[in-house]
């Protein structure tokens, strides 16, 4: 037996979207969103024709955003994605999603900035029983000076999902519930000194670190020097040391020694 298929996806999409705008102060957008797909499977075998399979999927959702500047130095801003899914065509794809962020940026003197968000994403499946949420919070401070720039940033991630599984085995069926769930911080620190026209020094540092279902440890640390010549080439030379673990599965350290030479335009 010997065959092949070929495949035919006609997508149709409708939108709408409003803005309003009170000034520079106050932007507010809404919008409306349908989709229709359809996916035609066409299948060809030797012994048995051809024949024909069609999937159709339905998108609906809308989004809006609100983003308000009570003065020039304050920025915040608040967005809203609600998508359901009818009918999609793998059972890993959600029925619904449901996306969530608030923002907030400051700046102070032109030289510093203050930046939080927080977000939220919710998506399930009920068809194929699965749910998967993620929070995500973050606060940076930075400086950016004439010689000097430096920054400081924290992020906190919490995931959960969850599914049901089920396993037959002759006149008997089991049902599993899983639950993975990820507890994560990062913190990261950059700085640059700008020494003079040539001279460029600076450094990183990048940890992770996971505390969910699968423990997971990453520190990045890596320092550089920077030449630079008045005809546009420059010279980077930047070590770096590296230290991962993934529970009990694997280990490593590792030393880097990076040159790049770079022409800038």
């Amino acid at each position: 037996m010997s065959g092949e298929s070929d495949w035919q996806i006609d997508t149709r999409v409708f939108g709408l979207n409003v803005v309003y705008a009170a000034g520079r102060s106050l932007i507010a957008t809404a919008g409306w969103r349908d989709k229709h797909r359809e996916v035609d499977v066409i299948r060809s075998a030797s012994d048995h024709g051809t024949r024909t399979h069609r999937e159709t999927t339905d998108f609906q959702g809308f989004h809006a955003a609100v983003t308000y500047r009570p003065i020039n130095a304050l920025r915040l801003r608040m967005s809203l994605n609600d998508v359901d899914i009818d009918d999609p065509y793998t059972l890993a794809t959600a029925t619904g999603d449901r996306r969530y962020r608030l923002q907030a940026t400051w700046s102070i003197d032109k030289a510093w900035s203050l930046g939080a968000s927080h977000s939220r994403i919710d998506r399930e499946n009920p068809t194929s029983v699965w749910s998967a949420d993620t929070r995500q919070t973050s606060a940076r401070i930075a400086y950016s000076g004439d010689t000097l720039s430096m920054s400081l940033g924290l992020t906190r991630h919490e995931r959960a999902r969850q599914f049901t599984r089920s396993v037959t085995n002759f006149i008997r069926t089991d049902v599993f519930e899983v639950r993975d769930v990820a507890d994560a911080e990062t913190v990261n620190a950059t700085l640059a000194w700008r020494i003079d026209d040539r001279w460029t020094v600076g450094g990183a540092w990048h940890t992770y670190d996971n505390d969910g279902t699968l423990p997971v440890s990453r520190d990045d640390r890596h320092a550089f020097a920077q030449y630079t010549w008045p005809t546009g080439y420059s010279l980077r030379t930047t070590w770096r040391e590296i230290d991962y673990t993934e529970d009990n599965i694997e280990a490593y350290d590792a030393s880097i020694l990076e040159v790049a030479l770079n022409y800038r335009f």
